[in-house]
């Protein structure tokens, strides 16, 4: 092959890798009949995204949040951030601040950070045409990730950024570039600053430098991964409120007896979800089955090459799965596992180089998840006219002024039973305190918060009425009182 030849082909390549999240964002908006301008984020039946939204606008605007993000009026020690890690946010709000901040933000930034990702894997890791071809028919494949591009909540970029340290990691391993070692580590704090059990992945690295017999750098891995561990502890210790129960449960390890229970029941569970998953019922079993395929792989590529790295990877897996089964529960880390699937079986492609057992990934992982029927993970949210006409129109700001003294004059209490679709029309900085109903039932003496929205008709806008409480805005189905 002659050069010229040669650079048509490279370039041909990252032509590839570029348009590979674009095309699978057309394909996924195509299967539901959709077109970019019909996705409208504030219509997601996720409550998530708002939570996070929010925030970010709040961060955006002000630098972090004039109210109360939490859960029955939960708050962090430090700030007033929600139950979920802010560093999550981070990335969000950088795009916001240099490129403004709206529902369609977040999509274009998730398929440009994943058009980013492939390329710097093609320019590092160099796979030729067909294997691109087979990590682009990965990706379009793993179909819930397409969906999470249309999404505020950070399941796409924590795959893309998990997907590109292990590609720098990859990099390493065959170079041996310290600056790809410098890059790896400071993106490593980051990972596991947002999701703590990130920390898994640097056993890899770890086992790299071991076989390399680089003992500096080894001992300078296991500080960053023992200094990422402790931010990360230490955020979620000072800066994260509680959510209804334990996020991340380590009251566990107190007990042997507690920790086997927990695990067994969320194995039992997973393989309930599996089961359903099989035909079509259950996304979460998707995402157990996808990662339990991923480790068959990865178990077939210890016994060929029975070297330390292979040891690391099978060791990452289990470790990630155990986190899962231990420290969250079944249900809350299926989704987890996603971002660890797509990066294990991409690296996988190029490392084993067996285009049967890749072409069967693929087959076998499109099934699943274009097969999945549960609607609350693969519909899109349909733009609403009447809707959006309310959250980009209707301001509350005469009604809700913003207090400098009061952060709780910054806070509304949602009870669970309203839609919460309306509340992207609360002005920026303000905090939103998720509830059941019977909280501001039972215990309304006790509510801190200025404001509280609730269901029109139900027990407790029927209550709030009946106390003489304002009722100072109406949007849609959502009353929001006054209540001090």
């Amino acid at each position: 092959m002659n050069a010229k030849s040669f650079l048509q082909k490279k370039n041909l390549i990252i032509v590839l890798a570029l348009l590979t999240p674009i095309m699978g964002a057309i394909i996924y908006l195509l299967s539901k009949g959709m077109w970019f301008n019909k996705v409208y984020i504030p219509n997601s039946l996720w409550n998530d995204e708002l939570f996070y939204y929010k925030q970010v606008e709040a961060m955006i605007d002000y630098g972090h949040p004039l109210g109360f993000f939490g859960f029955t009026e939960s708050t962090a020690l430090h700030g007033g951030f929600g139950a979920w890690n802010f560093t999550n946010l981070l990335p969000f709000v950088i795009v916001g601040k240099i490129f403004g901040w709206n529902p369609f933000t977040p999509i274009v930034f998730n398929i440009i950070l994943w058009m980013f990702a492939l390329v710097l894997f093609v320019v590092l890791i160099k796979p030729d045409f067909k294997q691109q071809c087979l990590v682009s028919g990965f990706v379009i494949s793993y179909a819930v990730l397409l969906r999470y591009f249309f999404s505020t909540t950070p399941e796409a970029m924590l795959a893309a950024l998990l997907f590109i340290y292990c590609t720098l990691v990859l990099h390493y391993y065959r170079s041996g570039s310290i600056i790809t070692f410098v890059i790896s580590n400071i993106l490593l704090v980051g990972l596991v600053s947002m999701q703590g059990y990130y920390a898994a992945f640097g056993l890899i690295m770890l086992a790299i430098l071991v076989k390399k017999h680089e003992i500096t750098k080894l001992v300078a891995q296991i500080v960053v991964l023992l200094v990422a561990v402790v931010i990360f502890v230490a955020i979620n210790h000072y800066f994260t409120a509680a959510y209804f129960f334990s996020i991340i449960d380590f009251e566990v390890f107190k007990s042997p007896a507690l920790l086997f229970e927990k695990f067994n029941a969320n194995r039992l569970e997973t393989i309930e979800f599996m089961k359903l998953a099989i035909h079509g019922e259950s996304m979460r079993g998707v995402w157990y089955l996808a990662y339990m395929l991923l480790g068959i792989f990865v178990i077939i590529m210890l016994v060929k090459k029975r070297d330390l790295i292979s040891v690391s990877m099978l060791l990452t897996w289990i470790v990630m799965l155990v986190a899962m089964w231990t420290l969250y529960n079944a249900s809350e880390g299926s989704r987890k596992l996603m971002a660890c699937t797509i990066a294990g079986f991409i690296m996988m492609m190029v490392i084993q180089k067996n285009a049967i057992i890749n072409v069967i990934s693929i087959i076998l992982i499109g099934i699943m998840c274009w097969g999945s029927h549960e609607t609350f993970y693969t519909d899109l949210p349909v733009y609403n006219e009447e809707l959006a006409s309310r959250v980009q129109s209707y301001s509350l700001d005469e009604v809700m002024p913003l207090s400098d003294s009061n952060k709780w004059d910054n806070t509304i209490v949602w009870t669970l039973t309203a839609p919460f679709n309306e509340l992207y029309a609360l002005p920026s900085g303000y905090g939103i305190s998720c509830c059941y109903d019977d909280y501001i039932l039972s215990y309304f003496d006790m509510v801190q918060s200025k404001y509280v929205a609730v269901r029109v008709g139900e027990d407790t806008d029927i209550f709030l009425q009946q106390i003489g409480c304002e009722n100072i805005a109406n949007c849609g189905e959502v009353n929001i009182y006054m209540i001090r």
